[in-house]
């Protein structure tokens, strides 16, 4: 029973009391706005629905959005881009994806943090009222328990994602020999030599990695050969099928595996390398 509480203890430390450096959820809440906009802000321009309803939904969503980007009333703005977006996803069928669901549920989340608190406007107000006043700069610090359910759901991804690959057709590389086929159309891939083992090793290694990095990321002396290893794939991913945006949020997202603080640490570390002698 003392194990179990102790466990409990721990993971309740581990994910609501996580309290650390806000520069990591800042550069979340700048990156979200500009994967988002550049998924959906094309079909929402004003010009694409003129109704009333449209024009007021379009208009607000822009409005939340840019707000959460530059980080003005941060605490307001990012709930309200969490709702906007939420309520495009569910109207817009062209919007339900699986790849957009991640961004919706991650600008959720991310609003459940104070992400204000570092590059933002918000920011900059504070060190202005703290200077005028003569008081030291507000820290930089806050509970990102909202990164902890951010990494919960990269994990997601990646083990339902490798769970869904574990099928005959896919692990024996019939599945990428046909990518390849759609893809690459005009060769006959089928006689090069070993083209199907091929496609087989990379199938298996692909459902592999994706299990290893639903667990491995959260242990720190495997999380230094994964993430390379990650985003290897997803650059693969990126420049060889129409995977977009889903790769970028997937890199980005590491920050949220990353110690806030060894973020804050190597921004500051790279701010003194550039100060002239």
């Amino acid at each position: 029973m003392k194990t179990l509480l102790r466990l409990l203890q721990r993971y309740y430390n581990w994910g609501l009391c996580y309290r650390d450096s806000t520069r990591s959820v800042g550069l979340i809440r700048i990156g979200l706005v500009l994967l988002i906009w550049s998924e959906w802000a094309g079909k929402l321009i004003l010009c694409r629905d003129v109704r009333p309803s449209g024009i007021l939904l379009n208009s607000a969503f822009f409005l939340f959005t840019g707000l959460m980007c530059i980080g003005l009333w941060t605490r307001v703005s990012s709930i309200g881009a969490a709702i906007l977006v939420s309520i495009m996803f569910n109207i817009h069928q062209s919007f339900k994806h699986h790849h957009t669901f991640l961004l919706v549920m991650v600008v959720c989340f991310i609003a459940l943090t104070p992400c204000g608190r570092s590059y933002s406007l918000d920011r900059w107000l504070a060190l202005r009222r703290s200077l005028k006043s003569g008081l030291p700069p507000p820290p930089e610090i806050g509970n990102l328990w909202g990164l902890r359910l951010i990494a919960i759901q990269l994990s997601m991804v990646y083990f339902w994602t490798g769970y869904e690959k574990l099928y005959w057709g896919f692990l024996s590389g019939a599945r990428i020999e046909l990518l390849a086929y759609n893809y690459y159309a005009g060769y006959d891939y089928a006689s090069i030599p070993g083209f199907s083992i091929l496609c087989s090793v990379i199938a298996i290694t692909t459902v592999t990695l994706e299990f290893l990095l639903a667990f491995g990321l959260y242990i720190p002396r495997f999380r230094k050969y994964l993430m390379p290893a990650g985003i290897v794939l997803h650059v693969l991913f990126y420049l060889l099928l129409p995977i977009r945006t889903f790769t970028l949020a997937m890199i980005l997202l590491y920050l949220a595996f990353i110690p806030a603080s060894s973020v804050h640490h190597f921004i500051d570390n790279m701010h003194k390398g550039y100060e002239p002698a």
